[in-house]
C-alpha cells in the first residue's frame, strides 16, 4: 500500500493465486499437496522474519519476494486440500458453487468487514495463523525425514509430551516478547534470526509450531510491531489506518506508515502554532508562500489533500484556503483541537470540499486560484490519477495566469521528479 494505487500491482498476486488453483486441480495436484504442506510451514517462518526486519530493511524487494513466495505456497496448500475434497460428478455443481460463494465471502470480509472490525490491518497475519493451525490439523502426514526426531513428533505419546510442549511454547513466547520490547535495533535483528531458528526447529511438532507461529505472526506484524508511540487516537476506514500519536511534546498524525503532519505543544506555540515537517518555515512550502505574498489583493489557495491543515498557518490578509479531502475522518482529525490547532489557531478562513480532489476541483471556477498545492497521499501511496498530464492540465485551467502549482514529490520508493518534469515540458510549464 506504500507505492501507488495502480491496478497493475495486483497482477502478480492474482496470477499466483490463479496458478495455484490450476496446479491444485491438475492431475499432479495430489502429488504436490504433501510437498506444499511442508514448504508452507517453512514459508511461514520466513514471513515472521520478514515482519521482524521490515522496520530495518533498506530495500523492499527481498521482503516482497518472501511474502509472494509464502502467499503462493499457502494458496497452493489450501487449494490442494480443497481439490482433495472434490466429490463424485453428481455433486460437482454444489461443490463449485460453494467454492464461488467462498470467494465472494472472502472479498466481503476483506473489503467491508475487516476495516470495521479491526483498527489495524490484521487480516494478513490472521489468515497466515489459520494456515498454521490447518497444518496442525494435518499433523498425521509428515515426511519420513522427521520421524526420527521422536521428541518433536506430536503423534507419539501426546499426554507425556503435553508438558514439554507447554514449556517449549512458554519459553518461545517469552523470547518473542523480550525481542518485541527491546529498543535496540541489533537485539531485534539477532532476535529475528533466533525466532526463525526456533520456528524451523519446532516445525515438525505441528502443535507447538502452530501456536508459536500464530503468536509470532500477530505479535510481529507491522500493524502491531511498529506502533511504539503513545497513541491518542486510532481508527481505520476504506482509505487506511489513521493514527494520532504523542511523542515527547509533539502530536504526530500517521496515515498508514507515513507521517502526514505534526505539531509541537511546548507551551509557547499552542495558541499560534508553527507549521512543521514539509511545511516548516524556511522550507520549500515557505518559499512558495513568500512568493505568493508579493501579490496584492484577494487570494485563493487550493490544498489537494488536507493532512492536519498545516498550510493554513501561512495566512495573510484576504487569503482564503480551500481544502479538498476525500477522507472525512482526516477532516475530523485536523479540526479536533485536542490534537491539532493549525486550523483554529492561525485565523485563516477556510472551506472543506469533501470528495475526490481531481473530480471536485474540476467543478471549481476557472482561473480561481493563486496557488494549487498538491499533496494527496494515502499512507505513502500516490493516487496516480492526481499526477497525470490530464490532471496537471486541469489544474492549469483553475489557476490564475500568474498562479503557481506546488507538488509534494517526496516518496520513499519512487522518484517523481522526472515524471513531473516530463509533464511540465510537454505542457510548456516553467519549473
Amino acid at each position: 500500500t506504500d507505492i501507488a494505487s495502480a491496478p497493475f500491482l495486483w497482477i502478480v498476486p492474482l496470477t499466483l493465486y490463479l496458478a495455484t488453483f490450476i496446479i491444485a486441480f491438475s492431475r499432479s495436484g495430489e502429488r504436490i499437496m504433501p510437498v506444499s504442506r511442508e514448504l508452507t510451514a517453512y514459508a511461514l517462518c520466513f514471513v515472521v522474519l520478514a515482519f521482524m526486519i521490515a522496520h530495518f530493511s533498506t530495500t523492499m524487494i527481498p521482503l516482497m519476494l518472501i511474502h509472494l513466495a509464502a502467499f503462493f505456497l499457502c494458496a497452493l496448500y489450501c487449494h490442494s486440500r480443497l481439490a482433495a475434497w472434490k466429490p463424485a460428478p453428481a455433486h460437482l455443481t454444489q461443490y463449485f458453487l460453494l467454492i464461488s460463494f467462498g470467494g465472494v465471502l472472502g472479498g466481503i470480509l476483506n473489503a467491508l468487514v475487516a476495516p470495521q472490525l479491526f483498527t489495524v490491518p490484521l487480516e494478513y497475519p490472521l489468515v497466515l495463523s489459520l494456515v498454521a493451525f490447518l497444518l496442525w490439523h494435518d499433523a498425521a502426514h509428515k515426511p519420513a525425514i522427521f520421524t526420527k526426531f521422536n521428541m518433536m513428533d506430536d503423534r507419539k505419546k501426546p499426554q507425556k509430551l503435553l508438558a514439554l510442549d507447554l514449556a517449549t511454547i512458554a519459553v518461545g513466547l517469552g523470547g518473542f516478547v523480550f525481542v518485541a520490547c527491546s529498543d535496540n535495533g541489533m537485539t531485534r535483528i539477532i532476535g529475528a534470526i533466533g525466532v526463525l531458528i526456533y520456528l524451523i526447529i519446532m516445525a515438525p511438532n505441528r502443535r507447538v509450531f502452530a501456536i508459536s507461529c500464530a503468536a509470532s505472526l500477530l505479535l510481529f506484524s507491522p500493524a502491531v510491531f511498529k506502533y511504539e508511540q503513545s497513541i491518542l487516537d486510532m481508527q481505520r476506514n476504506y482509505f487506511g489506518v489513521l493514527k494520532v500519536a504523542q511523542q515527547d511534546k509533539a502530536h504526530i498524525f500517521f496515515h498508514g506508515t507515513t507521517i502526514h503532519g505534526a505539531q509541537w505543544f511546548d507551551g509557547n506555540n499552542a495558541d499560534k502554532p508553527v507549521p512543521t515537517t514539509y511545511y516548516s518555515p524556511g522550507g520549500p512550502a515557505s518559499d512558495v508562500f513568500k512568493n505568493l505574498s508579493r501579490h496584492k489583493g484577494e487570494q485563493y489557495v487550493a490544498a489537494l489533500g488536507m493532512g492536519v491543515g498545516s498550510i493554513a498557518c501561512y495566512s495573510a490578509p484576504s487569503r482564503h484556503f480551500d481544502f479538498y479531502e476525500i477522507d472525512r475522518e482526516v477532516v475530523k482529525v485536523a479540526e479536533n483541537t485536542e490534537y491539532f490547532t493549525y486550523l483554529s489557531g492561525c485565523g485563516s478562513p477556510y472551506s472543506v470540499i469533501l470528495g475526490d480532489a481531481r473530480n471536485k476541483i474540476a467543478q471549481a471556477q476557472a482561473n480561481r486560484y493563486d496557488l494549487i498545492f498538491v499533496d494527496t497521499f494515502s499512507s505513502d501511496n500516490i493516487p496516480v490519477h492526481m499526477m497525470t498530464r490530464e490532471a496537471i492540465a486541469l489544474y492549469l485551467q483553475k489557476l490564475k495566469p500568474e498562479g503557481v502549482i506546488a507538488i509534494n514529490i517526496s516518496n520513499r520508493y519512487l522518484d517523481l521528479r522526472p515524471v513531473i518534469q516530463a509533464i511540465a515540458n510537454d505542457l510548456s510549464i516553467p519549473v
